[in-house]
Formats: structure tokens, sequence, C-alpha cells
């Protein structure tokens, strides 16, 4: 299948006295597999230039060491998914036999067929199919013994000449040892750059301590292990795109937590299950199990299952599989932070972390082989079988519908296209977009859409809901049977062009709305905010003014044959119509210097959603100096004395738009003093062991809650309700000075997931949303987090009003 030649051999003969020089850590790692290796493969050592596992590998050599193994092996393929946003290569490698290589395509075609065309799969069939397992790296940078142990796999796989040529006749392997490669450099980076020519375990040394914002997010700061579901970031897309071409029967999520907690696998809680997993995936799950136990036993490692880590959330890498019938399993190694670290006068090393990890590793890959059969047969009876979906309860998407509808338009497309990038069917006629669950992932299309409101257990490790019928902003509803005939919305730039124009109306509505008034200031032109309809011109459009045929020809250049999606007309001069478009019903808008505020004393995960729905903002720590910026998106931290700066700088003019942590710390402050309220579990009388429980059932776990809007506010113009995801246990009362909340939630507060009764009865009337003046300045107060993750957006857009549309309140 690949070509051998005279450079591969020189490359071969180099990477050789590398590795035999410097091959004790590998060897040391891979010894507990009591298997045969051929001298010819390099091991990591020839890449990293030190024993494995005494410093931390870059992304770059993780990359480096799969090419060399696809030069020096024909059992390796290295494959180049993409680039990171910082520009890093983001890898995966393909292992098997050499014969299954040389028609991996039609192994490919044959295992998709069990999901898309599962009834003419036979049992025949099955028996002389390899299984295809994924092997999941390194979605946190800084849990760095999981890549350490993707590389001495590649290795075992590569040169194992002992029990693995059987072992790759039976399986097709694609593994990615760094699934996070932003995130892996900024933790290595620093780890390998303040260590000393000594590992110490001294927990308090600069090696031990990671910067903020530290590696375990992206460049984002998005954790990407709970962006399975919504792939808002460029390394989910990339993955996910190889991840659905291959459609494993099973799927390894390797991951670190906290020193000497020991190591966790899955099965987790066993009342913390997605009602949509089938019992049987718990079943395998359990009995690979098995497999890992032995495996730690005979370190005599310590170990845990069945607790702490549920499998609910499907946007989490080991629990989206379940709901496409792959085995998605969890392993959580106790981190050390560092080359060695100390704990209660024990000591741990990250070389033992990395050969735990790879001991789970071989005793997955055991498992698999042991179980080939039976996870082909479970996979193809997943899609073949009629099985009974659990039925929604406390959910205005009832289980029993058909499937979902929503307009064609811009956020309509948006949501369609996510879900066909999960490869579910979407179907488009007269101005609606549809999806059915007579289809082969309609497990996934109910996960991802409506998700049942099923808890067996009311404490939860992630979220409790997140369904995009909610937060995508498309206008979801269940199909009933009849429905209108929407306009069905261009997908590019609607633009109207009039003879002598005076000026040109930018439509609200559309998805680039605010992209294009922001690009409008940039440019230097003239934009008024549209309080009362005037002309052809709405409430809560913008007017942009021509002082000359040099802005008409800014305007026309920029967007006229744009992508843009934007609905834009220009105004016509000398009409013999008097139409006031320099009245008090248009607000000019001033420049907009947009600060972030973002240091380690805010939470770089709310902090980063922000940032990613406005990338080109100044991102500043508390201590800068704010006289510089006209607008402050503030997400929380800072302290008492940036809240003084903080006060200054409204007081001053200045518009302040303050975002979850962010409001609360404002409404505790001189800026706006707005009263809360939050409900304490009562744990009197209880016992000691009952307490934490009960604590744990009364916090908020992310639900998704009503809100009712002031629909002649310029924040809210023409919305009524809507949504906002809601994961903090403290809330802010309503403002008593009169048109300043903008937002509250319902009397009915709960639309999905679960709220303690204790909880929901404090909820109605509490505020979402509200702005006022303060001094010359602007304050906006978001109880909740506008991009929740990046994709549930259901405030976004009034948001983003917020930041650009200050002066028009």
């Amino acid at each position: 299948m690949k070509g051998r030649g005279a450079a591969r051999a020189a490359t071969l003969g180099l990477s050789l006295m590398v590795s035999l020089g410097a091959a004790q850590g590998i060897r040391d790692i891979t010894s507990l597999a009591e298997e045969r290796y051929d001298a010819r493969i390099p091991a990591p050592e020839a890449v990293l230039g030190a024993p494995l596992a005494s410093r931390y590998a870059r992304a770059h050599e993780l990359t480096e060491y799969i090419r060399l193994l696809d030069t020096a092996s024909p059992r390796v393929v290295s494959v180049n998914l993409g680039r990171s946003y910082q520009g890093r290569e983001i890898t995966a490698a393909i292992i098997t036999s050499p014969e299954n290589h040389a028609r991996i395509k039609e192994i490919q075609t044959q295992n998709r067929r069990i999901v898309f065309d599962s009834a003419s799969v036979t049992d025949e069939e099955i028996k002389t199919m390899p299984t295809v397992m994924w092997m999941g790296y390194g979605v946190h940078g800084n849990e760095a013994s999981t890549s350490e142990a993707a590389l001495a796999t590649l290795y075992h796989l590569a040169a194992g000449t002992g029990k693995v040529p059987a072992l790759l006749k039976d399986m097709v392997i694609i593994l990615m040892p760094s699934l996070n490669p932003d995130g892996r450099d900024r933790f290595a980076n620093h780890a390998n750059g303040f260590r000393g020519l000594t590992p110490t375990p001294d927990r308090q040394d600069l090696e031990h301590s990671q910067p903020w914002p530290g590696g375990r997010t992206n460049h984002f700061w998005f954790d990407l292990n709970r962006d399975w579901m919504p792939l808002t970031q460029v390394e989910s897309q990339v993955r996910h795109r190889l991840y659905t071409a291959w459609r494993p029967q099973v799927t390894l999520d390797f991951h670190e937590q906290g020193l000497g907690l020991n190591y966790f696998f899955q099965p987790g809680e066993p009342l913390r299950v997605n009602a949509l997993t089938p019992k049987e995936n718990q079943a395998i799950t359990a009995d690979f199990a098995q497999y890992h136990a032995k495996a730690l036993e005979e370190l005599n490692e310590r170990y845990f299952t069945e607790e702490r880590f549920d499998d609910f959330y499907i946007g989490k890498g080991s629990t989206y599989p379940d709901v496409i019938g792959s085995i998605g399993i969890l392993f959580e190694q106790a981190s050390t932070g560092a080359i060695q670290s100390e704990l209660r006068g024990r000591l741990y090393t990250f070389a033992d972390s990395v050969r735990n990890q790879f001991a789970t590793s071989m005793s997955s890959l055991e498992a698999a082989q042991a179980n080939r059969v039976r996870l082909l047969t479970y996979q193809r009876n997943f899609f073949r079988d009629d099985v009974q979906l659990a039925g929604g309860v406390g959910t205005e998407m009832e289980a029993t519908t058909i499937g979902w509808q929503w307009p064609v338009d811009d956020r309509g497309r948006e949501l369609a296209n996510l879900l066909r990038a999960h490869e579910i069917r979407v179907d488009e006629a007269d101005g609606w977009m549809e999806v059915r669950l007579n289809q082969p992932l309609h497990r996934l299309a109910r996960a991802m859409i409506a998700p049942p409101n099923i808890f067996e257990d009311t404490s939860f490790y992630d979220i409790s809901t997140w369904g995009l019928a909610y937060g995508s902003l498309a206008k979801v509803s269940p199909i009933t049977g009849t429905r209108g005939r929407p306009f069905t919305r261009p997908e590019g730039p609607t633009f109207r062009r009039a003879e002598n124009p005076v000026g040109l109306i930018v439509h609200r509505g559309r998805a680039d709305f605010h992209d294009v008034v922001r690009q409008a200031l940039r440019m230097r032109l003239r934009v008024f905010f549209v309080k009362e309809a005037i002309g052809e011109a709405q409430a809560g459009d913008v007017f942009i003014a021509a002082d000359g045929a040099q802005d008409v020809e800014k305007w026309r250049g920029a967007w006229e044959g744009s992508k843009l999606r934007i609905d834009m007309q220009e105004v016509a001069g000398q009409t013999g119509a008097v139409v006031s478009w320099g009245g008090r019903r248009l607000v000019e808008l001033g420049t907009k210097r947009i600060a972030l505020i973002a240091d380690a004393t805010t939470s770089s995960n709310r902090a980063g959603e922000l940032w990613y729905r406005l990338p080109d903002v100044s991102v500043v720590p508390a201590s800068a100096n704010l006289a510089n910026y006209d607008v402050v998106i503030y997400p929380g931290g800072g302290g008492a004395e940036f809240m003084t700066r903080l006060g200054t700088f409204v007081s001053g003019g200045g518009h302040l738009v303050a975002v979850g942590d962010g409001a609360l710390a404002v409404a505790n402050s001189d800026i706006w003093r707005v009263p809360a309220s939050s409900y304490s579990a009562n744990v009197a009388g209880l016992k000691f062991g009952e307490i934490a429980d009960e604590r744990a059932r009364h916090q908020v776990p992310g639900t998704i809650l009503r809100v009712r809007y002031d629909d002649t506010h310029p924040l809210t113009y023409g919305m009524s309700e809507g949504y906002a995801f809601r994961d903090e246990s403290v809330f802010l009362n309503a403002p008593t000075e009169p048109g300043t909340a903008v937002g509250v939630y319902t009397d009915e507060p709960v639309a999905a997931g679960y709220l303690p009764p204790e909880v929901t009865k404090l909820v109605p009337g509490k505020l979402s949303v509200a702005a006022r003046r303060v001094g010359s300045g602007r304050v906006a107060l978001f109880a909740d987090s506008p991009n929740f993750r990046g994709f549930f957006r259901a405030q976004e857009e009034i948001f983003l009003n917020a930041v650009l549309f200050g002066e028009a309140w």
C-alpha cells in the first residue's frame, strides 16, 4: 500500500539509532503488555529526544510521530484533519493490518451500512467484519498522561509482533493523540519551561501551577469535551468528520482527574444515564470494566467505578456515542500535574499515570477483540430494531411527536446544517424544514432537538438539558400535520438600490445584522439606531446616512455583492415625500471600542463564550485602563478596586454589559444595587453522610427557563417571550425603577430540564435582563449566559443589541 525506498531506509536507520539510544521510557511503560517488538520500528523517543514521560510532548511531536510510523510501518496511516485556531495540525492515525489497509474503503463502506442500511447486514456478514474502535486522547490539553499513553499505544500497535498482528486483523483503530493541540501546548510549554534539571514533587513549584486560563480548553477557552453535540469549535468539527465517516463500535475517551483520586472507568453513576441510552449499552460497558479492573489490579493500582461521573449530557465524548449505537467509555486517571507530585506523604509520578492509561488502552483493545461479534451485532440491532423511545415528561416537545419543523430562514439553515453534520436527515419543502423520527439516527435527533425530561436522579455531573429547539434561534415546533407557508428567505443579502440615495436602511432580523453594524462603524459611516418606525424602517433597524457619494460607494462595495445574510435598501432622496431622517426617532451611534474583561479572576469558559461571538474585541485584564474603551463586557472577577473603577467608567459615559457572575457583582455594588434571592437546602437534622447529597439536589443543574420580555424596549423590540439557559443558583429580583426590567422569568418558568421544586417557587418574576442609565453611561445586566457553550443562543440578539445600541436606552 505504501512505497518503500532509499529515503525511507535512511530515515528508519536514523530513527532506529535515536530510538535505541533513548528507549528506556517506552520499554518501562509497555512492558506490562508482554509483547515482542520489531526493532525496526522507531519508538516515541525518536521524535521526543528523551525517554517517554520524562517531559511533556508538544503537539507537533505527536503529529511527527504518527508520520514517522506512517513511513516505518505498513500498519499505520496518518490522516491530517485540519488545523486548530492557532494553526497547529490536527492528526489521526488509522491502524490495522496491511491486509485490511488494502481494502480499507470497502471496510469503511461496510461499517457505515450497519448504520444506514442495517437491515441488509446479516449475521454471517458480521462474523467476518472487523470492529472499529475510536481512541481519543487529550481533549483537555492539561490532562497530560493521555497523550503520552497515546504515543505508547501507537508504538505498541505499530511494532508489536506477538498478539498485535492477530488483533489488527480483527480491528480498525482510529487514534487521535491530541484532540486539543492548542491547549496541549499551552500546558506543555509552561510545564516544560518551568521545571528544573530534575523533577520536584513540591506542589508549590512553578511547574505545578498553570497560569490562567490553563491548558484544559482550546484557543477560545471552550471545553471541547462539551462540544461533541454543538460542534462550535474547529477542533470538534474536523474530528467529527472523521468520526462520522467511520461510525465506530467503541469510543474511548481518556482524561485525568484530581491528584489522589485513583483511576475511574465507566460504567458511571447508574441512575444518571441518558434515557435514550439502551440498557444493553450499559451491560457491554460493565463487561468491558472487568478487563480494565484486571489490568489495573495487576499493577496494584486502585480504581473505582459506578460513582461520581454520569452518562447524561450528549455533548461529552463518552455519552454522545451512546445515542448513536457506539459504546462510549470514559477513563479518568489521577493527575500528577507535573512529572512528580506528592500528596499526604505519597509520591505520584507522571510515568505511572502514563502506564495506567496505557494499561486501560490495552484492556480496551483486548475486550473489543473478544467481543467483536457482539459489538457489531449490537450496533446493527441498535439501528435495525424498532426500539420504543423513552417518553418526555413536562416538556413542550412531546415524546409522541413524529418530528419537528421550522421555517426556512437564516437560523433555520444553521440548525439544519448542524443536524446534517451529524448525518441526521433534514427535509425541505414549501418553505419549511423538518426532521422526522423515521430515520436511522432518530435517537440522536431527539437527544439534540428536545431531549426527554426523565431523571432517575436529580443530581447532575454536568447540565440537565440542552435542547436546540429552545436555544438554536430557529423557530422549532412539533410536526402536527398542519402549518402555514412562510416566506423563504434567500441565503445571501437582499440589496435594493435607489436613485441619489440619502441613506441605507439595514433591517434587523437577519443573521449578520449586528456584524454589518459593527463593520459600518469601523468604516466610519454615520450609523443611527431607529427607535420608532420611519419610512420603510421599523423600530430596531439601523439607518446609515450618506454624507456624500463616497459613503454610497463604501456601502455598495462592502455589501451589495457580498454573501452576508442581511436585508438592505437604499433610501432615495427628493421623492416628493418628506421623511424626517434627522429627527428624534433616530439615535446616532458612537464609536464602539469594545473590551472584554478576562483574567485569572474570571471564569475562562464564560469569557470564552463571549470572545468567540466577538472575536475581534480587545481581551483585557481587570487592571486595564477602561478609559480607552466605549463598551466593557464584564463576565465577572476583578475585585473591589476594579468595581470602583468600573463605576467611574460608567458614570463618565461608558457602556457596561455585565453577564452572569458579572451581573451579580454589579448588582452587589454601588453601580446599580439589585437585591438577590437564593435557596439554601435545609440540612438541619440530617446525618453527616446525607448533607452533601441534599445540597447537590438543590443546585441549579443547567435548566432552560421561559422569559417574558418588554417588547417596547430597544433591546427587545418585537420580542414578547423567549428562553434563557440558567446554571446559577442566585437570582436577581426585578429592579423597581420603571422600564428597567427588560426580561423576567415567567410564572411557569421551567421549559426543559430539572429545577428543584423549592427553587422553582423563587423564580417567577425574577430578573433575566435589565438595562438603565447610570450617570452619563449605560448598564445592561444579563443574569444568564447569552451564548452558553456557543450553542444556546436564545438571548444572543439581545446581548448584541446591548453591546452596540446603548445610546438608544
